[in-house]
């Protein structure tokens, strides 16, 4: 006579279940704790306490940081299979542009959203302590995204080991911190003064000229009035 098979379950067992997968998160590796995150059930986490309810926040945010690398680094591998193949005759233009319409059509995203990722895969290459962050869990997708925009940018053209020692001292303050994503960005913009003083004068300057005023149609005879000013013009209007 073969087992049985128990399909209801108690709200009790089910609240117990979830507490019992928390108590397994906090040190899990993202990995692990996607799998354990995978058997709870939604009547269960109904039932947490705040702080186990928080507890399984922080490890799908550990989860996501996780999947962006093999994400990021299964897109990267992609580019570079296609221009292997597409061999040394197309332009670079041509070529980035057969790349990120391919990765749209596999993605279902648009050839613009496709070139960000792209761009995000290599990117994130050139930061070897950003990736071990993500993957550990230690840092998170926001936070490793404002550090990729802060080194990776033509502007400052940043060597490597200026690059890594900038990247090592902004993942030690958003981990010693507790800092914002916008609060990173700021220190990161402290530190590139420190690196590159005359950069900073070019950045504002080629800011300003690309100052933007724009209108988008919205429903219900609505619209959206946007305006990309000096911070100072910006406040004025705003007052």
């Amino acid at each position: 006579m073969g087992a049985m098979t128990r399909h209801d379950e108690s709200p009790a067992h089910s609240a117990s279940t979830a507490a019992g997968v928390v108590e397994r998160l906090a040190d899990a590796p993202p990995a692990v704790a996607l799998g354990a995150l995978a058997t709870m059930e939604e009547s269960g986490l109904d039932d947490l306490s705040a702080a186990e309810a928080l507890a399984t926040l922080e490890a799908w945010e550990r989860v996501l940081g996780w999947a962006a690398v093999g994400r990021a680094r299964a897109v990267r591998a992609t580019a570079r299979r296609i221009a292997a193949d597409r061999g040394p005759t197309r332009g670079t233009l041509m070529l980035d542009q057969e790349i990120s319409e391919e990765i749209a059509l596999a993605l279902h995203v648009s050839p613009r959203a496709a070139a960000a990722q792209v761009s995000f895969s290599e990117e994130l290459d050139l930061l070897p302590r950003t990736t071990i962050g993500l993957l550990s869990g230690t840092l998170g997708l926001p936070h490793a995204q404002v550090v990729v925009d802060l080194l990776t940018s033509d502007d400052p053209l940043l060597d490597d080991d200026v690059r890594g020692t900038l990247e090592r001292q902004l993942i030690t303050y958003a981990a010693a911190s507790s800092a914002t994503p916008a609060q990173l960005r700021r220190r990161g913009q402290q530190l590139l003064l420190t690196v590159d003083p005359d950069g900073a004068r070019r950045r504002r300057e080629r800011a300003r000229r690309r100052r933007d005023v724009s209108v988008r149609p919205d429903d219900h005879g609505m619209a959206w009035l946007s305006a990309y000013l000096p911070a100072d013009v910006a406040q004025t209007c705003f007052s």
